[in-house]
């Protein structure tokens, strides 16, 4: 069974790539990830029609990033 990506991407017009993080719950970079990403960005820089590059992320629990950063810094 073949496992898979971490991340995805796909042409939202000619113009617009969308590339999402999908390595739920937390989003983890592995290996993989680094590996598809660096072929998305080898894309981007050959592709002359492509002038939006868009990079979100899937999870399946909501975060507040203002709260997260209180966190990591002790407040």
């Amino acid at each position: 069974m073949t496992e898979q990506s971490t991340i995805h991407y796909e042409r939202t017009s000619p113009q617009v790539a969308k590339v999402t993080f999908a390595n739920p719950p937390v989003n983890l970079i592995v290996g993989e990830t680094v590996l598809r990403l660096a072929e998305i960005v080898d894309e981007f820089s050959t592709d002359p029609d492509i002038q939006v590059g868009m990079f979100t992320f899937f999870s399946l629990v909501w975060c507040d990033p203002h709260r997260a950063v209180r966190l990591v810094v002790g407040e």
